[in-house]
């Protein structure tokens, strides 16, 4: 067993979280952040969470036995990166021969680093929840350090550098994004191969919601207009 990796959830079989590829997808338990409109509060609050954890032996003998059937593994949370056996854990499913794809909020750039280098990881999906800046990620993430903001745009700068696969992905609440927010972190990520714009989503949230409101389809897609000025390919996912 693989100590310090905690695994919450496991759908054996995903079309729709690797694009292009047939994944498994895990869930990791813990994140440093709180956004208020997270709908994954049992894998950001453990106390909520009252299933068994799954071994990460019952996810490599999976796979071993649908090598030739599976493309790849992808890795969700919570935020994967706190994890303490993050890297061992891809190391023993890249010797399996199945490509990775990881999704983070960012904070963890030197782990982004270490994966990109030594050929561990083949997709990330990062999420840039607002303009990058203290003030601004305070009002949606909680408690969140100036190292933190440093280490999220490191990570954009890791990214755009790469030579993997990734994609940027911003969740907008009518609230607190608009479309000089979409233009600041347009400038941050300025030449991104792809960013994914999608509405929040009201359902079983890390907090209640009274008073927030989702854009309508005309207002989101002014907002990926204006998002397509900075990077090659802003869509609204649905």
């Amino acid at each position: 067993m693989i100590s310090g990796l905690k695994i919450a959830g496991m759908d054996k079989q995903s079309f729709i979280d690797y694009p292009g590829k047939i994944a498994t997808l895990i869930f990791t338990q813990g994140c440093n952040f709180r956004c208020f409109y997270c709908h994954n509060k049992e894998l950001v609050l453990p106390e909520l969470f009252s299933r068994k954890l799954i071994s990460t032996e019952t996810v490599i003998n999976y796979l071993k036995k649908n090598i030739g059937l599976l493309d790849a593994l992808a890795i969700t949370g919570g935020e994967p990166t706190l994890q303490q056996g993050i890297i061992p854990f891809i190391e023993n499913i890249k010797e399996l021969g199945f490509k990775v794809k990881l999704d983070t909020n960012g904070t963890d750039s030197r782990t982004l680093k270490y994966l990109i280098q030594n050929h561990l990881i083949d997709y990330i999906a990062m999420d840039i929840k607002t303009s990058v800046s203290l003030a601004a990620y305070k009002k949606i993430v909680g408690d969140v350090s100036q190292s933190d903001i440093n280490n999220i745009l490191h990570s954009i700068e890791i990214l755009l550098q790469s030579n993997i696969q990734y994609e940027f992905r911003t969740t907008v609440v009518k609230n607190f994004h608009d479309k000089a927010i979409i233009e600041d972190i347009g400038r941050k990520i300025r030449g991104a191969d792809l960013w994914f714009i999608q509405n929040c989503i009201f359902k079983n949230t890390l907090k209640p919601l009274p008073g927030f409101d989702t854009f309508d389809n005309s207002e989101l897609e002014t907002l990926v207009k204006h998002g397509n000025i900075f990077v090659r390919k802003a869509i609204l996912r649905n």
